[in-house]
């Protein structure tokens, strides 16, 4: 877990089923073993092995269809509300222009 709590890496697996997951996060997994199909309304259905990465967006709804058994990584993001995310661009812009105008390195300026 990164020290904001914003991304955190999880090592999931699972026996064979079907259900159905909801992302509260972006999420990008990584099979490292075994297979799963994921479908989703009005896109492909993608069948994953080891070695396959694919992305799911925080929102997306997606049906797990595991065969046998599947061992995954998956690195999760939640992004920050918008109106706080809008604040941090405009924090960083402020930073580097002072530190152009006082002609200081932005990293030697406080956070």
């Amino acid at each position: 877990m990164s020290d904001d709590r914003a991304v955190s890496v999880w090592i999931w697996e699972c026996t064979a089923g079907r259900f159905i997951w909801c992302y509260n996060c972006d999420e990008t997994i990584h099979v490292l073993d075994g297979a799963v199909t994921i479908s989703s309304r009005g896109e492909e259905e993608r069948h994953l092995v080891s070695g396959d990465t694919i992305h799911c967006s925080r929102g997306a709804v997606a049906i797990w269809t595991v065969d046998a058994h599947v061992r995954k990584i998956a690195f999760c993001r939640s992004a920050p509300p918008r109106p706080l995310a809008l604040l941090m661009r405009i924090a960083r812009k402020v930073r580097r222009r002072v530190s152009a105008w006082l002609r200081i390195p932005a990293a030697a300026l406080p956070t």
